[in-house]
């Protein structure tokens, strides 16, 4: 197991696991709070790196799904004027 991330809070190296269940970065477990924990630092390591490439192509395809839908609805409603 590697180290991820820092708390600062506990002074230690935490790994992504233990990232994921004590919910450092879940909004849900941080009562309430609309951020992650005030105590997580970040420290360079692959995970992070997959993520951020996830979350790129993630977005990309959200891109290609809007523009298949916008496309789609243009079609739909230059059919609904030519009918009427």
């Amino acid at each position: 197991m590697s180290i991820c991330a820092y708390c600062k809070l506990h002074q230690c190296g935490i790994t992504y696991r233990i990232v994921k269940e004590h919910g450092c970065l879940n909004n849900k477990k941080q009562y309430g709070q609309k951020q992650q924990c005030k105590h997580f630092r970040k420290v360079d390591h692959p995970i992070w790196v997959e993520k951020e490439r996830i979350k790129k192509r993630r977005k990309k395809y959200q891109a290609i799904k809007k523009a298949k839908i916008d496309r789609f609805m243009n079609v739909d409603e230059q059919r609904n004027k030519n009918n009427n």
